[in-house]
């Protein structure tokens, strides 16, 4: 885990159903709750991103 800003942290997971992946989880604390902002893979960088576009 590492520190991103006064109220963020990156968390790396690994995943080993299927084959290994390895993820990352930007989270956020907001009111003293940790929330999920964002999700990278090797084939998505963000899946926020991916998500806004879609929108469009």
């Amino acid at each position: 885990m590492a520190a991103i800003g006064r109220s963020g942290a990156r968390v790396t997971v690994n995943m080993r159903n299927g084959g290994k992946v390895r993820y990352a989880v930007d989270l956020a604390l907001a009111k003293g709750v940790w929330y999920v902002a964002d999700i990278a893979t090797p084939g998505t960088p963000s899946f926020a991103a991916k998500l806004k576009l879609g929108l469009r």
